[in-house]
């Protein structure tokens, strides 16, 4: 099991199995969603849906997934 820890004000991390995801606002739509990025601009998708179920009842998250954008960079990432 993961354990968040809030990181760079609204973004939270999340580590499992020594990968990294966060969790990103999306401030227009008032919802969260995974993203978990794997060296080279590739994303963990199953990290990302791991994480949704841990966080689900506690965040309103972003339902469709094609609204996961990736956030190459992002710090604390």
């Amino acid at each position: 099991m993961t354990r968040p820890t809030k990181v760079a004000g609204a973004s939270i991390a999340a580590v499992t199995c020594g990968n990294l995801a966060g969790i990103h606002p999306r401030y227009k739509r008032g919802s969260f969603y995974p993203f978990a990025p794997l060296p080279g601009e590739k994303r963990d998708n199953a990290l990302e849906l791991q994480v949704r179920a841990l966080v689900t009842n506690d965040l309103r998250l972003e339902d469709d997934l094609s609204r996961w954008f990736p956030v190459w960079g992002a710090p604390g990432l």
